[in-house]
């Protein structure tokens, strides 16, 4: 079973998600908490699995609240579930140590998709913030020259330069003929390229690497360059 907990201050949000995600069978709603003192006290105590988190409470910021669980419990992987989807909040939220982030409009099989993939150590961005950070990112020219960050997560996942390149136009929508036709390569050895990065990232398929990619700070831009931040 999947010990999940649920902080958020709407009584009638924490009751949909309880009978949404008790439907599941392999969820287990350990408790609810409409503050985040509240919420602090139930990760001690049950040590869940997954905090379903909304990122504003009345007693403290949800990303204040994603720090102090991360300093409770090394195991509680944190998914937040919030009304809007703002890229400033994305982005701290992730800083913070969020695993995940969806918003209220998900269909609700997407809900328990999201908790299934957390638990096992993926990310899951909500399609409605994916296509808003894409489409800032298409706004703005990818930076030429890596940051640091960057440079030490490809490190880390051993990406070569060409695949941090291709992972980026697959991060902003870029089919694999459209990647060929701008690096002047075979479409063939763009699939190729895709393959071994999606298996470098663990990922099954090219939405969870772009997932991934902004979720790892693998995607730069020159305002993140400039202000410090990382998607």
């Amino acid at each position: 079973m999947i010990k999940t907990v649920i902080i958020d201050d709407h009584e009638l949000s924490r009751y949909g998600i309880n009978v949404l995600l008790t439907a599941a069978h392999d969820i287990e709603i350990c408790g609810e908490a409409e503050t985040a003192s509240e919420g602090l006290k139930l990760i001690k105590t049950y040590t869940p699995h997954i905090a379903l988190v909304n990122l504003h409470l009345q007693d403290d910021s949800g990303i204040e609240v994603v720090k102090r669980i991360k300093q409770v419990s090394s195991i509680t992987k944190i998914v937040i579930f919030n009304a809007q989807a703002m890229e400033d909040s994305v982005r701290e939220a992730f800083a913070a140590g969020t695993d995940s982030y969806c918003t209220r409009t998900i269909a609700k099989e997407k809900l328990a998709e999201a908790i299934y993939v957390t638990h096992k150590g993926g990310n899951w961005l909500d399609s409605a913030i994916a296509k808003i950070l894409i489409q800032n990112l298409q706004l703005q020219q990818l930076v030429v020259t890596p940051s640091l960050k960057i440079k030490r997560v490809c490190r880390q996942y051993s990406l070569s330069s060409r695949e941090l390149e291709i992972l980026q136009m697959i991060a902003i929508g870029d089919r694999n003929n459209q990647i060929a036709n701008k690096l002047f390569l075979s479409v063939g050895t763009v699939r190729s390229h895709v393959h071994r990065i999606l298996t470098k990232l663990d990922c099954q398929n090219r939405a969870q690497a772009a997932t991934k990619a902004i979720v790892e700070g693998l995607i730069d831009s020159p305002e993140t360059n400039q202000i410090g931040l990382t998607a």
